[in-house]
This record gives C-alpha cells, structure tokens and sequence, in this order.
C-alpha cells in the first residue's frame, strides 16, 4: 500500500476552459501537488508500475461540502499520478477500481490518495469472507 497527502484536487470544471485548455487554477494545483507528491515518493523504494487499485479518501469542512462533488476529483488526481511516474497509465490495464469518501481525520482541503495491488485488495476481501 502507497499513501499520498496532498491537496485537495479541483473539480474537473476547474481544470479546463470550454474550448479543453488548461485552466491557471489547475495549472498551479498541478504544480502544488506534483511537488508535494515527489517529496513523499521518496519514502517508496521502488517506483509503481503494477496494475493497482486506486483508492481516494477525500475530506472537506461543512461549508465546501456543499459546493462539491466526491467523483468530480477523480480526473485531476489520476492524471497527476500519471504525470509523476507513480502510475503507468490510468487506463482499466494498469487501474482495476477507483473508490472515494468523505473522512474527517484528514486535513480540510486535503486529501489521502492510498493505492493498493492487487493482490493487497484480494487479501482484504479473503478475510473479510472469513469474518462473515
């Protein structure tokens, strides 16, 4: 299991123009996000080029709840991945499933980004058979 803090990343209405140019807001997220994600890498000894589960833990205080959607941070938060190496691609080969919530022991406007193989997600749902 690889777990990233980063932050919260746009919607997807605030990444590109009407005409699928690149937003300043995005372009700057990018930017934030890429070197934060790049700091805590290194932590990780070998770098992720496996098919994996991606999972998305994202928390938001009371009033921005309201303004936003849980499956509108997907895009943004999976191009950056890609983007940074962390993943090959974000296509069905290299990503099996994308799941998200809100938590509040995360950090306002921040999010948990945890990606999990294949073979960690199985293990889960094994023992999980095994307790019902």
């Amino acid at each position: 299991m690889i777990v990233f803090d980063l932050p919260l990343a746009p919607p997807l209405s605030k990444c590109f123009t009407k005409e699928r140019y690149v937003t300043s807001f995005y372009r700057k997220w990018r930017g934030i996000a890429g070197s934060e994600l790049n700091i805590q890498r290194s932590k990780y000894k070998s770098e992720v080029k496996l098919p994996f589960d991606v999972g998305v833990t994202i928390c938001l205080d009371l009033p921005f709840i309201a303004l936003g959607d849980l499956d509108n941070r997907f895009k943004a938060t999976l191009d950056l991945l890609v983007t940074h190496d962390i993943l090959v691609d974000d296509k069905m080969k290299w990503v099996h499933g994308i799941a998200a919530a809100w938590r509040d022991y995360i950090t306002s406007k921040r999010m948990r980004v945890t990606i999990f193989t294949r073979e960690e997600i199985d293990g889960q749902r094994k023992l999980q058979s095994t307790v019902h």
